[in-house]
């Protein structure tokens, strides 16, 4: 199933410039955020907000929300690890930055 998640990555790279937004995000936690929960989180919204303010939100839902179906999968049908208290966050930080992108969009 990871491969899903790798075909995905690639399909946004280009188009959502992912790799810049990524690096910017990792480089902007790891100064910031001493946790790297908080550094999680901070690159689930910014990634989020970046699509949703340069794209759309529905686009921003499917890419960053998308991400999460494969641990979530992999728990239910191959027996992997519990992972579902981080998707939810994860999808509340996606959920967040679909917010922030949404009012830059309209600001």
């Amino acid at each position: 199933m990871s491969n899903i998640l790798d075909l995905l990555t690639d399909a946004v790279r280009g188009s959502y410039d992912y790799d810049s937004h990524a690096k910017f995000a990792d480089a902007y936690g790891r100064n910031r955020y001493t946790e790297p929960g908080q550094r999680n989180a901070f690159a689930h919204a910014y990634l989020s907000a970046m699509i949703a303010l340069e794209h759309s939100m529905p686009e921003a839902e499917i890419l960053g929300n998308g991400r999460e179906i494969v641990p979530t999968l992999n728990y239910y049908f191959r027996g992997g690890d519990d992972s579902r208290t981080d998707t939810y966050r994860d999808l509340y930080n996606n959920a967040v930055g679909r917010a922030i992108g949404a009012y830059a969009r309209q600001n």
